[in-house]
């Protein structure tokens, strides 16, 4: 496998569950927990998946003084590009791959890819099923528990 080139990524919705990563990504490998200042985690683009039917998909807002927590992957380019096409990034109302800065507990920078929703359609309710993958992922890392406990806030569709 050819790492030459390695990227980071910055996982903050269902993909924070690295079960998730590894069984669709060869190269992924964990770097560190981080957060994204002044943005909040929030739910603008209707899911696609017939699995998650109803329910809404995670994205990141505007919201000064606000953080979404999340993971900081390595991975191959081309697994980045298969990541692309997990996060519909060819069609309009899909998602913008973006580099930002992120930072880990400790204070280090990464500069990371991540996803933003292109087209907000509102602020829905995630399926519940979705948000148990986003909480397994958060407590698997040991996210701040905050931010575990913001997550299990969240309002869910009723299904």
């Amino acid at each position: 496998m050819d790492l030459q080139g390695i990227q980071l990524y910055f996982a903050y919705g269902s993909n924070l569950f690295f079960e998730q990563m590894r069984k669709k990504y060869a190269s992924v490998a964990f770097v560190n927990i981080a957060y994204y200042p002044n943005f909040t985690l929030a739910f603008t683009r209707k899911s696609r998946l017939k699995k998650r039917k109803g329910g809404w998909a995670a994205d990141m807002i505007f919201s000064p003084n606000d953080h979404v927590w999340g993971v900081v992957y390595a991975l191959a380019p081309s697994d980045l590009l298969l990541l692309d096409w997990q996060e519909v990034v060819h069609l309009k109302d899909g998602y913008l791959r973006q580099k930002i800065v992120v930072f880990s507990p400790r204070g280090e920078q990464y500069v990371a890819w991540t996803y933003f929703v292109k087209m907000k359609q509102g602020n829905g309710l995630p399926h519940p099923l979705y948000m148990k993958k986003i909480l397994g992922g958060a407590e698997q890392h040991n996210l701040p528990t905050a931010y575990i406990n913001f997550l299990k806030s969240t309002r869910v569709l009723d299904i």
